[in-house]
């Protein structure tokens, strides 16, 4: 009777997996979409510029992050490595959340959604710590097993 309760939480667990995967796959599409359709509007917008940082340099950097974003997302989506995935998604959150840090008190915009959306300051850190939960959950739900 265990082996058999045991199996039904499994069952649950890969289902619940499953649904956060494809929330975080979704959140990272959109997010890097976003920003790889108009990353002029998000350099211009960004905090980065109040930084003094060369237009150059900050849309190379605005164009890679938006491209990881997408390819995170594309890999999520895709089942591959879910354990490793989760595992980038979630340092890639903890940087946004290190962004949103610095640039909140510069009443600058993150860039977490680019310019497809204007989030306020409680939703980006929302959105970004949604974004740090459910990787999280999902790296320790999907870990593989050391020998």
């Amino acid at each position: 009777m265990p082996t058999a309760s045991v199996s039904v939480v499994h069952v649950r667990t890969q289902r619940r997996v499953r649904w956060v995967r494809c929330g975080l796959a979704a959140i990272w599409l959109v997010s890097g979409l976003a920003k790889v359709t108009h990353p002029d509007h998000l350099a211009m917008a960004s905090t980065a510029e109040a930084m003094h940082l060369h237009v150059g340099l900050l849309k190379t950097a605005v164009f890679s992050m938006a491209s990881f974003e997408v390819a995170l997302g594309l890999l999520l989506a895709c089942r591959w490595r879910v354990d490793l995935c989760s595992r980038v998604s979630m340092l890639f959150a903890a940087t946004l959340l290190v962004a949103w840090a610095v640039a909140e008190p510069l009443r600058g915009n993150c860039g977490c959604m680019g310019t497809l959306v204007k989030l306020g300051p409680s939703l980006k850190l929302g959105l970004i710590l949604v974004l740090f939960a459910g990787s999280y959950w999902t790296a320790l739900r999907t870990s593989r097993a050391v020998a």
